[in-house]
């Protein structure tokens, strides 16, 4: 029988089946990494990961597991959410495939007459298209953001990063326990879970959600809004909660459940 691991990197055969392997992200799971790039491999083709900064205190590298390639958001490294931006990324790659790393990422398309032709894609400078539609200029970077996220780290440390990655493991294990505790709430997420999991509600999240918004609480992300024959909503928690204003969070929330 095919592992999970296996049955998931598996080419879905069916529109419905192609739409849950995309959510497979969205639900927060940690995934057995070391299992994906063995597959992977063995088809001679090599693993990206994408990769929470936080978690990489507490679980092992991308690289540790076999990935070929790790990527991510650094926005939790010190910077504001900024109503979703501006953040920075982050790219790494064995040193093997460094040569091969893009400065440029450079796509294929046709002109007006239909010859062949290559173009620099997702570029928005106007050092590389026209003016008028150009939405930055050769000034602009992530360079600030970047610092923020190095500083963030260095003032961490080695001890203060693995520490942090604990707190929010506990946090999200706490969570889940206290949440399904409440009647008619029930898993969705299955499997260990880093700071972010998901759970179905007996009405519809987006209510409950704007409910304790009206009361001063973020309760988490209604994922009917992008699936809306998904229904479930994963509560994301912060290093900076304390349980007792969890709590008081939770019993809000269960006022609002039949």
């Amino acid at each position: 029988m095919a592992s999970p691991v296996r049955r998931r990197c598996a080419p879905p055969s069916t529109p419905s089946r192609r739409r849950r392997h995309l959510a497979a992200e969205l639900l927060r799971r940690i995934e057995d990494v070391g299992a994906a790039a063995r597959i992977a491999h063995d088809a001679g083709a090599l693993l990206i990961v994408v990769a929470d900064p936080l978690a990489l205190g507490i679980l092992a590298t991308p690289g540790e597991e076999g990935a070929d390639i790790a990527v991510g958001e650094g926005q939790s490294l010190g910077n504001y959410q900024d109503f979703g931006g501006p953040g920075f990324g982050f790219f790494a790659a064995r040193k093997e495939l460094t040569r091969r790393l893009p400065g440029r990422i450079v796509g294929e398309t046709v002109d007006g007459e239909g010859r062949r032709g290559f173009v620099l894609t997702l570029q928005t400078r106007e050092q590389h298209i026209r003016r008028e539609s150009a939405t930055s200029n050769i000034c602009s970077n992530h360079a600030l953001n970047a610092l923020a996220g190095l500083v963030y780290l260095s003032w961490l440390g080695k001890e203060g990063l693995p520490a942090l990655g604990l707190q929010l493991a506990r946090s999200a294990a706490y969570l889940r326990e206290r949440l399904l505790g409440v009647p008619g709430i029930e898993p969705y997420t299955r499997g260990p879970v880093f700071r972010e999991l998901a759970v179905t509600l007996p009405v519809a999240a987006g209510g409950v959600v704007a409910a304790l918004a009206e009361r001063g609480y973020l309760a988490g992300l209604d994922l009917g809004r992008f699936r809306p024959d998904l229904g479930p909503r994963p509560a994301a928690r912060r290093e900076r909660a304390p349980h007792a204003r969890r709590d008081r969070r939770l019993r809000r929330g269960g006022e609002g459940l039949p």
